[in-house]
């Protein structure tokens, strides 16, 4: 057993497409730093032949079968209450992903090294058009956008550099334990598989946890093989989610900076859903979301809440260092 492995669980949601699980088992398997980790695979309830195929992976992987689709945030959510609470580290992969040999202890390295971290994401790129970057971390925006930071670009010398970043994707990613049971639910169990990770990142940066990109570690993505198939329901979950998040966490004293901005960006962004073809679905993710102007106060409630306990702690100047790296300032210029 590695000594690496065996602190960590790997999560690997799946729906359907069980080869491309079975590939990713594969090269994790491959991997001699990833020996003796806690392996599960979280059957979102695929179709049945992908359901038997699934369970021929037992042996290579903890099987767990979802009765309903609840989409890839739910699934994680079940892998976590299922995994190891004496393992220090979770690692969440997408099933369509391949790790190169050495990925997970860069990762452990990376958090071993330095306390303050929560979370690192490793340099994922994209399997169809190497080298090309897929994301090498996340970044958020004050008009409420988040993107893949480095996406489509060619790898070069700035992107072989570790950096800090706003927060990690659900392609690939390692969380400390400590930080996840710190920050509790890390993200709201109906979220599908959309700004899931721009929660978690926003929930990791709020109770003071950092976020690094750690470059030589390596992963490969075919890009949306698995849960982004229907482009109607990402639309809806997208349009839907992007508010939650922009209302909940942006800090009150930028909100009067942040508004026109929004208000841009969402007007762009239903421009885009429209040739897209999806822009009914937009619109029903945005209704949603005003629905839920109930559920929006309670959670930023919370926050605040918590905001208050981390200032009795007298971090206050940390929380302020956050909130830059929430807004994305650094991120966008890396």
């Amino acid at each position: 057993m590695s000594v690496v492995g065996g602190q960590c669980s790997i999560l690997i949601p799946v729906h359907g497409e069980a080869e491309l699980a079975l590939q990713c088992l594969q090269s994790i398997a491959a991997c001699e730093d990833a020996a003796g980790a806690q392996v599960i695979v979280i059957d979102d309830a695929s179709p049945a032949s992908d359901r038997e195929r699934l369970d021929g992976f037992d042996g290579q992987a903890e099987i767990i079968h979802r009765a309903t689709r609840g989409g890839f945030a739910a699934a994680v959510l079940t892998g976590l209450k299922a995994s190891s609470k004496e393992r220090p580290f979770v690692a969440i992969l997408n099933s369509d992903v391949e790790v190169e040999p050495g990925w997970l202890s860069h990762l452990v390295e990376a958090l071993d090294a330095n306390a303050q971290l929560g979370a690192v994401a490793p340099c994922v790129l994209d399997q169809a058009t190497p080298p090309r970057i897929d994301s090498a971390g996340l970044a958020y925006t004050l008009c409420g956008w988040s993107f893949r930071r480095g996406h489509g670009r060619a790898m070069e010398a700035q992107w072989k550099e570790p950096a800090r970043v706003f927060g990690v994707t659900g392609t690939a990613a390692l969380l400390r334990r400590r930080a996840l049971d710190d920050i509790g639910r890390p993200f709201p169990e109906d979220f599908d598989g959309y700004y899931e990770d721009v929660t978690l990142s926003f929930r990791l940066q709020e109770r003071n946890w950092q976020c690094m990109y750690v470059p030589t570690s390596v992963v490969h993505h075919r890009g949306s093989a698995t849960y982004a198939k229907i482009p109607k329901r990402k639309s809806y979950c997208v349009s839907r989610n992007l508010e939650f998040v922009f209302w909940t966490h942006i800090p009150s004293r930028f909100m009067l900076g942040a508004l026109p901005r929004h208000v841009f960006f969402l007007l762009a962004h239903a421009g885009q859903a429209l040739l897209r073809g999806s822009l009914i679905a937009h619109c029903r993710g945005k209704l949603h979301a005003l629905r839920g102007i109930g559920r929006i106060r309670s959670a930023r409630r919370q926050r605040q809440s918590e905001a208050s306990f981390l200032a009795d702690r007298r971090a206050t100047t940390s929380l302020r260092s956050s909130v830059a790296w929430i807004l994305g300032a650094k991120s966008q210029s890396e």
